[in-house]
């Protein structure tokens, strides 16, 4: 990933542009290699109402959740009109969405997915300090991400990060945005089973 803030640098306004629109037609195809045998493509509504149940704790149970022990790592990136939201659990599940509705609830069944999703979550978890508690939860606006970090006291967020200083690596945050993308590389390479 060391790679990606120096070829997004080049790029400059006109090729980040195309960088993003790239990411939702790459969104698009891990949303159509679904499997016919997954569970049915969530709607607009039913992705709002699990990721308001993901960040208000809703429904955690009595497992080995710690104190301080991150539940679930989530970011929430606004690309050309369209939220992508990343989730990645402390028991291997990753699932993601679009408030356009799509996205999938098993990305944890496999290795590679479930490996850069736990760096992800791990990252998130070491800049727990960076963050501050939620008022909300409101979805980034154009150009921005927000990363949440949910545990069993509380959820905490980055609060809104502008895009370009994650991509320039200037953002504090840009650890855990270089861990997302490589979850979302991982997502783009499945193939449906055999």
């Amino acid at each position: 990933m060391e790679l990606v803030p120096a070829i997004l640098a080049s790029l400059g306004v006109a090729g980040t542009a195309i960088f993003h629109k790239a990411i939702l037609d790459f969104l698009a195809g891990v949303y159509a290699r679904i499997s016919l045998r997954d569970p049915p493509r969530p709607n607009p509504g039913q992705v709002a109402s699990r990721r308001r149940a993901i960040l208000s704790r809703h429904g955690l149970g009595d497992g080995e959740i710690g104190r301080s022990r991150i539940y679930c790592a989530l970011m929430d990136w606004h690309v050309e009109g369209n939220v992508a939201t990343l989730a990645a659990f402390d028991d291997g599940r990753v699932e993601l969405y679009s408030t356009h509705g799509g996205g999938m609830t098993d990305g944890g069944r496999y290795a590679g997915v479930r490996d850069t999703a736990r760096s992800f979550l791990e990252v998130m978890g070491s800049s727990q300090e960076l963050s501050f508690p939620a008022r909300g939860m409101r979805l980034p606006r154009r150009g921005r991400a927000i990363f949440w970090l949910v545990t069993r006291e509380s959820t905490r967020t980055s609060g809104p990060v502008v895009v370009e200083d994650l991509e320039s690596r200037t953002s504090s945050w840009a650890g855990a945005w270089e861990r997302a993308l490589s979850t979302l590389a991982e997502l783009g390479e499945l193939r449906e089973p055999n």
